[in-house]
């Protein structure tokens, strides 16, 4: 199980790296040893850009437990504990759309941890369009997931709902994956052309095709 997960996540660093190269289709899955060192870099960077809000957000919902069994007053603080853990959560997954790109793009675990220019790109973009573009794209993600939901097939077919719901949930697994590729390499994209916006000529054909005319 441990080797496909790799490969799944390599997989995903590729459309990333795909998409930042211009491609709209799904690259080949090939090169099985390079997707699985890029599956590591993939899920290495992820445990530790969120071991720090998955873990404030484990140690209050413990914490919650606990006070809420033994009648402590610690309740609000644990509270405020998983608040803080939800919005640094949310803050971090925002700037590792654009890391996971920068590592896919210049091939370099390293390159996921590089936040000058990972913060130059989202500046480039403008830090408020940025985040408004990630949030709503989370918020359609996580809408469209409801529907997907195992739970709720379970609760309303029974075992049937079980197994269609965990059928339903893999391709969603999936295809949100992919789609969390696709945008994290346009968003990729956009940051870098306008932090670099002369470098946007030589990537695109089409605006060098016209620039030529217009100098005719």
């Amino acid at each position: 199980m441990i080797i496909p997960a790799f490969l799944a996540w390599g997989y995903l660093l590729r459309i990333v790296e795909q998409t930042i190269y211009g491609s709209d289709e799904l690259p080949v899955f090939d090169e099985w040893s390079k997707m699985f060192s890029d599956g590591l870099k993939y899920i290495v960077s992820n445990i530790l850009y969120f071991i720090v809000p998955l873990a404030l957000i484990i140690l209050s919902l413990v914490g919650i437990g606990f006070s809420a069994r033994s009648g402590s007053s610690q309740t609000a603080v644990y509270l405020l504990l998983l608040l803080v853990g939800l919005i640094l959560n949310i803050l971090v997954a925002m700037v590792y759309i654009m890391a996971v790109a920068n590592m896919a793009h210049s091939e370099r675990f390293g390159a996921a941890f590089e936040f000058s220019t990972i913060f130059r790109y989202i500046k480039g973009i403008g830090s408020l369009t940025y985040f408004a573009y990630v949030f709503v794209f989370f918020i359609i993600l996580g809408i469209i997931g409801i529907f997907f939901n195992v739970n709720l097939w379970s609760r309303i077919f029974g075992m049937a709902g079980l197994v269609v719901g965990g059928i339903l949930y893999i391709i969603f697994s999936v295809y949100s994956g992919m789609a969390r590729s696709r945008f994290s390499g346009l968003m990729y994209l956009e940051g870098y052309f306008k932090a670099n916006p002369e470098d946007e000529t030589d990537y695109n054909p089409e605006i060098e095709e016209n620039q030529d005319l217009k100098t005719v």
